[in-house]
């Protein structure tokens, strides 16, 4: 039983839009106008708005196996050459359609290469009735072409839930996490009940000019994660305007929400001096510029990850999906303590 396009309409999360072009249909977490300005702004960062980071499937289910067909491809979304659609029954990650199978991802595996292209892939579900997750990849832009499921299966969309907004570089796209249900947003969801809306993208600053394109929605708790490529790409001065007006932006657009800024965590080049502000300086100015900020709290990055490189894909700054482990469970116990 093929899925319709309003049936996949009702079961998506983490898109602010859905289109169907000719035989394809694609899931957008950025919306046009947000779109618009990085396409004005840089193209290597427009790319990477149709990467689905942060997009999923949520159905109950009695079909006894999942199948999907797309087409994906690296072009528009990123460097990483592997892809997961991780799969959870009834909350259990089960299986996955991806392109690496059981391959060893030890070392630096950022630029390991699998194929890409044509997917059509099956997983079983068990029988009966069932909650079904289906976590799209943020390394590849997806062309779906078809969901199907036994024929005459019940498919019943999930209740819609308050909203996660989660802004960031690198680290919040997903890069470096095998699997999507690892991600420290994607468990951060979990955890808190919401439906996560994920505007992670690799390199990026502070930009006060997307924060300023307001979401659809009133999100119930919004993360930012800037600082990184702040830090090495910035000037403090630039840096310090960038990073107030974004704060004070987001506070201003969603004075309901709970805020929470994360500062950079370790990575291999932490105590770095050959840069203008050191990881420590950077924290400590995000925290004096929001001081006043009444709906934003601060979370410092440092210890979110174990300070040892087996916890990092590229042996260097992005997480792995062990390090994403670490980096979710500090982070929520915070988060915790404020909601």
């Amino acid at each position: 039983m093929k899925l319709a396009f309003e049936k996949l309409r009702e079961i998506t999360t983490g898109a602010v839009r859905i289109e169907q072009v000719g035989d394809y249909v694609n899931f957008f977490r950025f919306t046009e106008e947000q779109q618009r300005f990085y396409e004005g702004y840089d193209l290597g960062f427009f790319k990477k708005t149709f990467a689905p980071a942060g997009v999923r499937l949520r159905f109950k289910t009695d079909s006894s196996i999942f199948n999907l067909k797309a087409f994906v491809t690296t072009v528009f979304a990123s460097t990483r050459g592997y892809y997961s659609f991780d799969i959870k029954v009834n909350g259990e990650f089960i299986g996955a359609i991806d392109n690496y199978g059981n391959a060893d991802f030890t070392g630096n595996y950022t630029k390991y290469e699998f194929p890409l292209g044509e997917v059509d892939g099956t997983v079983p579900l068990g029988e009966g009735l069932k909650t079904v997750e289906v976590y799209f990849p943020y390394t590849v832009k997806v062309d779906l072409k078809e969901i199907t499921l036994s024929d005459g299966a019940l498919v019943e969309p999930m209740p819609q839930r308050e909203k996660l907004l989660c802004f960031g570089d690198s680290i919040t796209h997903g890069h470096d996490s095998i699997r999507n249900y690892r991600h420290y947003t994607a468990q951060l969801a979990d955890a808190l009940d919401l439906d996560l809306y994920n505007k992670g993208i690799g390199g990026e600053v502070f930009k006060p000019e997307l924060a300023r394109c307001r979401e659809p929605y009133d999100p119930k708790i919004v993360t930012v994660a800037y600082g990184t490529n702040d830090w090495s790409k910035r000037t403090p001065e630039t840096f310090e305007l960038n990073c107030r007006e974004f704060y004070k932006t987001v506070s201003e657009l969603y004075p309901n929400a709970k805020i929470f800024g994360i500062t950079p965590p370790w990575c291999a080049s932490f105590d770095s001096t050959s840069r203008p502000m050191t990881f420590i300086e950077v924290a400590e100015k995000i925290e004096a510029l929001t001081d006043d900020l009444q709906n934003v709290t601060i979370i410092r990055g440092d210890n979110l990850i174990p300070h040892d490189l087996k916890y990092f894909g590229d042996l260097n700054v992005h997480p792995s999906n062990e390090g994403f482990d670490c980096y979710f469970k500090n982070l929520y116990a915070e988060i915790k303590k404020h909601i």
